[in-house]
């Protein structure tokens, strides 16, 4: 068992749902993480699931593996918008080669780590080819990754170019929006509320996921980098 894990207790109950006091043990940082999307999903029946889940592979989860919360945290955000896909049909419009919204942008340390993992495992030809073109990149200029109307590195994008276009709801104060792409849910942004994603419950998982990261990886990073920083990482493996 890692050295870092702890036993903890929770009794989870919702209204038509109940379970004994559980006694699970596996590391704090992956707990923390896992607890967080409960924020997210509003069902304690799924956040017993992640625990379990969580408990079954506690051996093999090892602390050396510094993106686990982050693959947590995509996961779930991958699944709701999904959800939101199915729901929306012809209202979401978002579809390969529909790139005007891929702009070089900043993201978040852990993000930017995941990105350059991804990056080291492609052929090197092609590896040297987004390289040169991160190398060129202004902060006024298209994603880096994007050649041909295409992402280079699709399923090691962040969150914001995950959930960009979506429904998104935004407090401000005392007050809330709605906010998503001009082509999706034209003429009746009303219909997208029920599907919205919170933005803030988000934002907060995605610092917190930020934090565990830089503190056990040990090093001194700075909050964000731009994508173009991210691609001229050193290969991570």
């Amino acid at each position: 068992m890692p050295s870092a894990s702890l036993a903890m207790v929770f009794s989870v109950k919702a209204r038509s749902f109940s379970c004994p006091k559980l006694m699970i043990i596996f590391t704090l940082p992956h707990c923390c993480a896992i607890v967080n999307l409960f924020c997210m999903s509003n069902s304690p029946p799924m956040l017993l699931r992640w625990l379990l889940y969580l408990n079954e592979r506690r051996e093999e989860l090892l602390p050396e593996d510094l993106f686990f919360n982050y693959r947590a945290l995509i996961q779930r955000v991958d699944q709701r918008l999904e959800e939101i896909r199915m729901q929306a049909g012809s209202h979401m419009v978002c579809r390969k080669g529909c790139d005007a919204c891929c702009r070089h942008i900043s993201v978040f340390a852990v993000e930017a780590f995941s990105m350059a993992k991804a990056l080291a495992v492609l052929g090197e030809e092609e590896k040297a080819s987004i390289r040169m073109r991160a190398e060129k990149a202004g902060p006024e200029d298209p994603c880096p990754l994007l050649h041909g109307g295409l992402c280079g590195l699709y399923e090691a994008r962040p969150v914001i170019c995950r959930t960009h276009g979506y429904p998104l709801l935004i407090q401000e104060e005392e007050e809330a929006f709605l906010d998503c792409c001009p082509l999706n849910f034209s003429g009746v942004l009303e219909k997208a509320l029920p599907m919205s994603i919170a933005l803030e419950p988000l934002n907060r998982m995605l610092v917190a996921v930020q934090g565990m990261f830089i503190r056990e990886s040990g090093m001194d990073l700075p909050e964000r980098m731009t994508i173009a920083e991210a691609l001229l990482l050193p290969d991570v493996c």
